[in-house]
């Protein structure tokens, strides 16, 4: 990296209708508020140089999160008042909430990513500890996981970190590269043993930590 440049991450908001709208467009939509802005982002070398900006953990489409983490370079000489500045760009339902400097020498962003702490509200959750606590008490939790050219069983149970229901079901998960497991598959896993059908739009799913090996947040560093 340029030394006149610098690494900057962003923790920023996505809820309400934001929740709908997919990785792709984020990337534009944060590219657009970047330069309406007039940050002065640095950009990729090559034939194609695009904006120097990635994702700690990309956040799936329908899901709202208080959390999420992304990392720019800019220029040494960037603007003190980044988030409002930001902030005056971007749609409702999008917000930057945070700056931080990361220590010089820290790993990407997206490297630092172990676990994701959710929240998930759906209809009738009364007897919902019991099952929680019969998911809690078994080693095994096996599912069957597809890929375009096979199927097969896998053992999720070492992904759930943490497991409790406290009016709304609060789940810390393996996430990331080394594994990641989405707080819906636990949702269906508790559908199924409740023997209850909940659709879609009847969940409320928000990411409220994303968090490193030590399991605390990754800001600060």
């Amino acid at each position: 990296m340029n030394d006149n440049n610098l690494r900057i991450w962003l923790r920023y908001s996505k809820v309400g209708k934001m929740k709908y709208i997919g990785h792709l467009d984020l990337l534009k939509i944060f590219q657009a508020a970047i330069r309406r802005a007039k940050i002065p982002i640095a950009y990729s070398k090559g034939f194609n140089p695009h904006e120097r900006i990635s994702f700690a953990l990309p956040l799936p489409v329908g899901m709202e999160s208080v959390c999420e983490l992304c990392e720019i370079i800019v220029d040494n000489s960037y603007a003190k008042d980044m988030i409002n500045a930001l902030n005056a760009q971007l749609p409702q339902g999008l917000e930057i909430t945070a700056v931080y400097e990361p220590l010089p020498g820290s790993p990407r962003i997206a490297a630092l990513v172990f676990a994701a702490y959710y929240s998930l509200g759906f209809p009738n959750m009364d007897n919902c500890g019991k099952y929680v606590s019969e998911i809690l008490s078994t080693d095994e939790l096996n599912v069957v996981k597809k890929s375009k050219s096979s199927e097969r069983e896998v053992n999720i149970r070492k992904d759930i970190i943490s497991l409790e229901y406290k009016e709304t079901l609060l789940m810390r998960l393996s996430a990331g590269s080394a594994g990641h497991l989405s707080p819906l598959l636990i949702a269906d896993i508790l559908f199924n043993k409740m023997r209850i059908a909940v659709e879609p739009y009847q969940t409320r799913v928000t990411r409220l930590e994303i968090y490193k090996n030590d399991l605390s947040p990754i800001y600060g560093l």
